[in-house]
């Protein structure tokens, strides 16, 4: 088939093309509406570590790059859950609470970013507090009486968003209506080149007998 042929394939059979995108379209809406909305608060620390007499600040920052993952890690750990829970005026799971925490420790910059996600806003924002007040108490703690301390300050947040960051029904319908718009097109093109083959092989059905008889 030219371009041509595809164009004019796609001119008549313009309905089946539409009719695929309005079924993508509807697919992303249910998508949309099944998926439970999460809310998000963050909270961004930047870790440093004092310089002493035994360690300069180049030292320093070494230090810390080896030690933000470990960070990241203790964001979930039993110890600081507990915390959390004890700490905060509202009732809080502990299961809940741990699978809400995110944390991503950044060596380049030394900083450490926490997201919690929840479907209630207003437990969101409470976990993310508890983390921005208690986080770096926990880590002195743990460090205490050790050579090299390392300090954690927040530098941003928490910050709650005031809409659900889950599910995104912009994304989900430009999804939805792209895959239906390729398989609309797939579908035509399809039809018109089985529609093309079809006399070949009827002329060659047509023919077999005679050819059987010779």
């Amino acid at each position: 088939m030219k371009l041509v042929d595809y164009a004019r394939a796609l001119v008549r059979g313009w309905w089946v093309v539409l009719l695929c995108l309005a079924l993508g379209l509807g697919g992303g809406m249910i998508v949309t509406a099944l998926v439970q909305p999460l809310y998000q608060s963050t909270v961004t620390f930047y870790v440093v570590a004092p310089s002493t007499e035994r360690q300069s600040a180049l030292q320093s920052d070494e230090l810390v790059r080896g030690r933000i993952t470990a960070y990241a890690a203790l964001l979930t750990s039993e110890q600081f859950i507990d915390r959390i829970v004890s700490a905060s005026s509202v009732d809080l799971d502990a299961e809940v609470v741990t699978k809400s925490i995110t944390g991503i420790g950044d060596p380049d910059t030394l900083t450490l970013t926490v997201n919690v996600r929840d479907p209630e806003r207003e437990t969101t924002d409470e976990i993310a507090t508890q983390i921005a007040g208690t986080f770096g108490n926990m880590v002195s703690d743990l460090e205490s009486g050790t050579s090299a301390e390392t300090v954690l300050n927040v530098v941003s947040g928490p910050s709650t968003s005031e809409e659900p960051v889950r599910p995104r029904p912009l994304v989900n319908l430009a999804i939805g209506g792209l895959l239906g718009l390729s398989a609309g097109v797939l579908l035509v093109v399809a039809r018109s080149r089985g529609r093309e083959h079809m006399p070949a092989a009827r002329q060659t059905t047509r023919e077999q007998p005679a050819d059987v008889a010779h």
